[in-house]
């Protein structure tokens, strides 16, 4: 089985099954792999107009085999999560009350011993910014995820993990805001991914919301803010904070200060209309 097919397999076993619904305890003890949360500079992310950092957080998964093996190199998964949450999502720190973590690297585990899924790396970016995501996109005002991805991030691993450090031997993986980076990253750069598995990708259909959750996007839903627990005046209810998410994005201009979202929601004094300032 190629590298290329041994990768997509996994991925389907591993995000779809390995990871949901509950699963029977095992009567023997299984070996496990070790999981490390790094720092990684970006240069792509440098100079950003929003002030995001360029040194990212970055958890990876090794395989168990992985330390005694020594003269081993292995394929290497990036996966990328969702919009308003980090990259512990994948080990089990979701948003209290509104998204559950999962145990990847149980999973992992899991399907390794059980012979379902071969042995590789996992390497999960975070990718969480002052409004709650990047979209692993290019942009001014955001940084350059693209190239973060795709040439900073690939370039430290394979040069500080025994990897197969070809295109043959990377995968890109993602959910929601990340199966749509996947889709962004992947199509541009098949130089250096030759697997992708999307799941529930966002952001591919022209008005998503549909006339009757108007509501929401204008900021009238059920409050929430993008941030989890976490509030400084940027949520404004429903999706407003992933609007301002996706303007910044996909709408930076390099002619325009970058958009406070702390004090830009005024209410105008002779309408109920929003009114967005620039700081």
């Amino acid at each position: 089985m190629s590298c290329r097919w041994a990768l997509t397999i996994t991925l389907a076993v591993v995000l779809v099954g390995g990871t949901t619904g509950s699963v029977r305890a095992q009567a023997t003890a299984r070996p496990t792999g070790t999981v490390h949360r790094i720092t990684v500079h970006g240069r792509s992310l440098e100079g950003n107009l929003e002030g995001e950092s360029p040194d990212r957080a970055v958890t990876i998964y090794l395989p168990p085999g992985y330390d005694a093996s020594t003269a081993r190199r292995y394929p290497v998964v990036y996966l990328l999560h969702g919009y308003g949450i980090t990259d512990q999502y994948w080990t089990g720190v979701g948003v209290p009350g509104r998204v559950s973590g999962i145990d990847l690297p149980g999973a992992m585990d899991r399907a390794i011993a059980n012979r379902t899924a071969h042995e590789m790396i996992v390497v999960m970016p975070n990718a969480y910014t002052s409004l709650g995501g990047s979209m692993y996109s290019s942009s001014v005002t955001t940084g350059d995820w693209e190239s973060f991805v795709a040439d900073d991030l690939v370039a430290f691993v394979d040069s500080h993990y025994r990897t197969v450090a070809n295109r043959m031997g990377r995968g890109l993986a993602g959910h929601s805001m990340g199966g749509y980076g996947t889709i962004r990253i992947g199509m541009k750069r098949p130089d250096v991914f030759s697997s992708l598995y999307m799941m529930s990708s966002c952001c591919l259909m022209n008005n998503p919301l549909g006339a009757s959750r108007g509501d929401a996007a204008r900021g009238r839903g059920t409050p929430a803010d993008g941030r989890g627990n976490q509030s400084d005046g940027r949520g404004r209810g429903g999706l407003a904070n992933v609007q301002l998410a996706l303007a910044a994005a996909w709408s930076a201009s390099i002619f325009l200060r970058p958009l406070r979202t702390a004090s830009v929601l005024k209410i105008c004094p002779a309408s109920s209309n929003f009114v967005l300032a620039w700081a």
